[in-house]
């Protein structure tokens, strides 16, 4: 469409629909315990006794457990043996979206 000048002219451009609405994700917010999970996951990939050490506990606490079951669920973990989740070999390593909140927290 242009003026009866030719001086402008508009355009229109049709956008795909997958554009129109852009889903945004809600910061994710984290106990003490759940940060310093993360933390203790950032250079090393680590067993359970590893990350109880990172945390300065001696045995799993409930704390501990709500801690690993909403990383895990949340997609911030994950296990470096999926498929074997009681495996005494399984270790936790951070994922994409982990290392994301991690490097936010060292950059701020």
């Amino acid at each position: 469409e242009t003026d009866e000048e030719y001086s402008s002219f508009m355009m229109r451009l049709p956008v795909h629909e997958n554009f129109l609405e852009t889903p945004v994700e809600a910061p994710v917010e984290l106990s003490k315990t759940e940060y310093s999970i993360l933390l203790g996951l950032h250079k090393f990939e680590l067993p359970t006794k590893g990350l109880l050490k990172v945390l300065g506990y001696k045995q799993k606490t409930g704390n501990f457990k709500v801690a690993i079951d909403k990383l895990l669920s949340k997609d911030l973990i994950e296990y470096t043996i999926p498929a074997k989740p009681n495996s005494r070999m399984q270790e936790y390593r951070l994922t994409i979206k982990g290392k994301s909140i991690v490097e936010g927290v060292h950059s701020s």
